[in-house]
């Protein structure tokens, strides 16, 4: 896991680099790809030829350098979802509690922009009434939901949560929803 995250630390200042060295281009007013000659065959005036060729280079080598990173970000995940797998004696068994008794077993403290949670239609306060197959009855002190999220991730995985509503009578209200675990751009596979 904290090879993961170290590779997504990377991935992180590769990409602000990049953006550093683009932006770099456009103030001197040309693309990876504009012509660094005028049409009589003579280095442009209007630009530094060699600060811009020095910039492409090192676009193209951190271009190659988060392919790559990619690459082992994939392989870190798999290994992390195949370790998680193999490591999980059992999933917590399925409860056996009827719908209408469930009861909150965990309250959502926040959700991060743009994360898998907030793409579920998760918001502060949500009460978890289920996730995927456990519920308040097996949960283990929340022991349980990391491999669960482990053994999802990719995949969509059920939820049940209870939520109040904004209206001017308070109402509880139960709601489904549908969760897929997996990396984005903050920490963990939440959010």
């Amino acid at each position: 896991m904290d090879a993961a995250r170290e590779l997504l630390d990377r991935k992180d200042i590769i990409e602000n680099q990049l953006r550093t060295l683009e932006a770099s281009l456009h103030k001197q007013g040309v693309g990876l790809n504009d012509p660094l000659i005028d049409a009589e065959g003579f280095p442009r005036a209007d630009i530094d030829v060699s600060a811009v060729r020095v910039i492409r280079v090192e676009i193209l080598k951190l271009r190659n350098d988060l392919k790559q990173l990619m690459a082992d970000m994939e392989q870190c995940l798999y290994e992390v979802h195949s370790k998680a797998q193999a490591t999980a004696v059992q999933p917590p068994p399925k409860s056996e509690t009827p719908e209408s008794i469930l009861l909150p077993f965990a309250v959502i403290n926040s959700v991060a922009r743009n994360s898998p949670a907030e793409r579920a239609g998760l918001v502060k306060n949500d009460r978890l009434l289920r996730f995927g197959g456990i519920d308040h009855t097996n949960h283990e002190n929340l022991q349980a939901l990391p491999g669960q999220v482990y053994q999802s991730l990719n995949q969509p995985l059920a939820l049940r949560i209870q939520r109040t509503s904004t209206t001017t009578s308070p109402a509880e209200t139960t709601i489904e929803l549908e969760l897929v675990p997996g990396p984005w751009e903050g920490n963990g596979f939440l959010g």
